[in-house]
């Protein structure tokens, strides 16, 4: 290699090196400069996050009703009403700005069978509740609009009618799984009105002498709602 060639490269590499060198220096010392400061505005941080108390849990409460739509999968064997309407009282608490916790009492319906194929056993009405638990999901777009889902566990309460003389009205229960999804508008800090869908999914059993069967049955809801915070 030219000797010229060699002592340029060895030139550049030595100013790279102080360049570098000085940079290190300017930068450690503007890092001890700003220390001192950077202490004083964490202390100031850590005391202003001491002294003010956490958010308050904020309680609600709400009424929604609506239409309803009865999937049997098959159950019943006669004409089945599968439409009726629904509504339901909740109450909840919300914890931070995405995440409550709710308690729900819902009439879900009476479902009208006339069961043609039998003249012993006529069903007048099947008549639905449920008492259900359930955390909501929150994700606010702005201040005023929000959407929300709720997952939780139901237990359905079903109270059959039928036209058969000294029989009692046949009773059943089932746990369900329970999914809802909704939009809310905040109209004022207090006072909200909620447009949401729910679905309860659960099982029932039918027997026909020895054989056992098991039918998916699920209940949706469309309903409009008011909701009170306080």
């Amino acid at each position: 290699m030219n000797l010229d060639i060699m002592h340029r490269y060895r030139s550049i590499t030595v100013l790279l090196a102080a360049a570098c060198a000085l940079c290190i220096t300017v930068s450690q010392k503007s890092e001890a400069a700003d220390m001192p400061s950077s202490v004083e505005e964490n202390t100031l941080s850590m005391q202003q996050d001491t002294a003010v108390p956490a958010k308050k849990l904020q309680w609600y409460a709400g009424f929604n009703a609506g239409k309803t739509d009865f999937d049997d999968d098959g159950l019943y064997s006669g004409d089945l009403d599968k439409n009726d309407t629904s509504w339901s009282l909740y109450g909840g608490v919300r914890f931070n700005n995405w995440l409550s916790a709710e308690i729900q009492y819902s009439d879900l319906g009476s479902y009208a069978l006339d069961n043609n194929e039998s003249d012993v056993l006529r069903v007048v009405a099947d008549n639905y509740r449920a008492m259900t638990a359930s955390s909501r999901f929150h994700y606010g777009f702005n201040d005023y609009v929000e959407c929300y889902v709720k997952t939780g566990i139901s237990m359905i309460y079903m109270l059959q009618d039928v036209s058969v003389v000294n029989r009692p009205p046949v009773q059943f229960d089932a746990l369900a799984f329970y999914f809802a999804g909704g939009v809310a508008i905040n109209l004022s800090p207090s006072v909200t009105v909620t447009a949401q869908y729910d679905s309860y999914f659960y099982e029932a059993e039918a027997s026909n002498g020895l054989r056992h069967e098991f039918f998916d049955q699920r209940i949706a809801a469309v309903n409009l709602g008011l909701e009170l915070r306080f």
